[in-house]
Formats: C-alpha cells, structure tokens, sequence
C-alpha cells in the first residue's frame, strides 16, 4: 500500500497572514483609482 504523504504538504493555516478579507465593503479611504497606473502601463506597451 502506497505511503500517503499529503500530510507532509499541508500548510498551517494560522501560520499564514491573509492580506485579504472576502465579503466585506470597502469603507472610502481604501478605494483606489488607478487610472495613472492603467494609462502608464499602456504607455509603457505602446
């Protein structure tokens, strides 16, 4: 019977810091408009 071993490759979730928070609304100091940035990059391919 084969060795199973996924438990070597789990990663501990408490470990890690989520940078993101799903299902919550953006209050107005962490709207961002990056139409600078857009028009940057494009010039950049262009």
């Amino acid at each position: 019977m084969p060795t199973c071993i996924t438990h070597l490759c789990v990663i501990q979730l408490c470990v890690m810091d989520n940078p993101f928070e799903f299902g919550r609304e953006l209050g107005t100091n962490e709207l961002v408009d990056r139409q600078d940035e857009v028009a940057a990059v494009i010039d950049t391919i262009r």
